[in-house]
């Protein structure tokens, strides 16, 4: 463990599970008039680390899972996600052998063009980091760069900084964070990122940067080197822009979804070629 922070968090997280573990079972019994209702606290493996994080054992993930996979388009950032959720399972399955899990970064670049549905996957990785029991919360703070910038020297510093505190066991999406990049109050919102997102093991926080790809990697490249540490490149989730064919289906299926109209494929195909 980093610090006494983690391991307070780890703890709350631990007894709160298993008073709801020995609650339901509580109930469970007296429903059934079965003995052994009386209340006996213990603390079992499962209440440190959850059950086996696979989506037959946990059905919100599952439906999680499913939400994804029914989006049109974007299969590699779909199979990046499924590859988190194995190494959840890996790492949950070390941890039970007594061995050092396997870092899994949770603050990522999603880098595209708008309308690519980077804020409805946002959503989803949320749900998904959740029943992973990667966040407490999972759901989605969504900001814009100009939500971080003072009017004054520490302005940034405070903003930024009660944003974070706010998004704690949230996902925080910043969106067109590329504006952040100057060399004054933006830098100093960037700076406190670097700062209060560490990233590590038991973090209770995902932060998301959202922007076209190339202003972000320049972004990258001039701001503070820690920026990289936190939103590594490498594990990027590139949103491509939707083709031809994919764009009809998106369309068709907003169309069904109105029974009021009936909208022909010709006038479905005009509205893509628009």
């Amino acid at each position: 463990f980093g610090n006494a922070r983690t391991v307070r968090k780890l703890f709350e997280s631990t007894t709160s599970f298993a008073k709801r573990r020995q609650f339901s079972k509580l109930l469970e019994n007296k429903k059934e008039k079965t003995r052994g209702t009386e209340w006996t606290p213990s603390i079992i493996v499962e209440d440190v680390i959850g059950p086996p994080p696979t989506p037959a054992n946990l059905p919100k993930l599952q439906q999680a899972l499913d939400d994804l996979a029914a989006l049109t388009g974007q299969q590699k950032v779909k199979k990046q996600i499924s590859r988190m959720v194995e190494i959840a399972r890996e790492n949950y399955d070390a941890e039970l052998r007594g061995e050092n899990p396997v870092p899994l970064a949770l603050n990522r670049l999603f880098l595209g063009s708008p309308g690519t549905g980077k804020t409805t996957v946002a959503s989803i990785y949320g749900r998904i980091l959740k029943e992973l029991r990667l966040l407490s919360n999972g759901q989605v703070m969504l900001k814009t760069a100009s939500d971080f910038v003072g009017a004054h020297v520490g302005g940034s510093q405070k903003k930024t900084s009660n944003i974070i505190d706010l998004a704690q066991g949230r996902v925080l999406v910043i969106d067109e964070a590329y504006n952040l990049d100057d060399e004054l109050y933006g830098k100093q919102a960037l700076d406190t990122i670097v700062e209060k997102v560490s990233g590590s093991l038991g973090s209770d926080l995902a932060v998301i940067m959202i922007g076209y790809e190339k202003e972000m990697q320049d972004m990258m490249r001039k701001q503070n080197p820690g920026l990289k540490r936190r939103f590594n490149p490498n594990d990027a989730f590139m949103f491509v822009d939707f083709t031809r064919m994919e764009l009809l289906e998106i369309v068709t299926a907003v169309c069904r979804k109105d029974k009021r109209f009936h909208v022909s494929l010709g006038v479905r195909q005009s509205l893509v070629d628009v």
